[in-house]
């Protein structure tokens, strides 16, 4: 029987939560968000726009929604982010339902040059393309 769906061997798929922790994050939009994954054999790009709005304010919606997306995402593969609104300042991203040996490296635009840093679990990641000072 034919399906009208692609059947991908030899892949671990991964629910990647991408999630704004801002104290704006449900009147600040920053989506939607472009997420590109390319390996050797293949390249797509998935739009993400996140849900809808989810209350009601006397009789209209209140206009926010979450700034949190969910997509779909191989192992061991490079993802490249994009996304159209300002940038949180403080962002979570969580790879569902994985292990430590399943891995998945994301490039996240920056408009501007700050410095980032980066916590797994609390703990600073230092990062591999700066020299720390002792003054």
């Amino acid at each position: 029987t034919e399906w009208n769906a692609y059947h991908c061997e030899g892949i671990q798929h991964r629910m990647l939560v991408i999630e704004s922790l801002d104290a704006d994050s449900e009147t600040r939009r920053v989506s939607p968000i472009a997420l590109v994954g390319s390996n050797n054999t293949w390249e797509y790009t998935d739009l993400l726009n996140g849900p809808m709005d989810h209350g009601w304010c006397t009789y209209y919606t209140c206009l926010k929604r979450l700034s949190t997306f969910f997509t779909i995402v191989a192992t061991s593969t490079e993802y490249h982010i994009w996304m159209t609104g300002s940038l949180p300042s403080t962002i979570r991203l969580h790879l569902l339902n994985s292990d430590d040996n399943d891995i998945v490296r994301l490039h996240i635009w920056y408009k501007d040059p700050k410095r980032k840093d980066i916590y797994k679990n609390g703990v600073f990641i230092e990062p591999k393309n700066t020299q720390f000072l002792d003054n």
